[in-house]
């Protein structure tokens, strides 16, 4: 993974997680089959509407990313690990 792409992604989840503190950063993983794309896995405690609130906050900002710099973000939360 190239630097700016890291940085990128580290970016997005900072600013994600000012707005949803719940949240706390696993990894960043490549899309298995979708080049420039990438996904920023998360764990945290979150009911669907605050779920559905991260997601449209995280596609805004991940659509200036895209635009600006042609890479694809995308925070996939992981319920299953926030209590482990």
């Amino acid at each position: 993974m190239k630097r700016q792409t890291k940085a990128l992604a580290l970016e997005l989840f900072e600013i994600t997680q000012k707005k949803f503190p719940e949240i706390r950063f696993l990894n960043i993983q490549e899309h298995p089959e979708q080049a420039d794309r990438y996904w920023i896995n998360v764990v945290g405690e979150m009911d669907d509407d605050r779920e559905m609130a991260m997601n449209k906050f995280v596609a805004t900002k991940a659509m200036n990313i895209l635009i600006e710099h042609g890479y694809s973000f995308a925070v996939m939360l992981d319920n299953s690990l926030a209590t482990a």
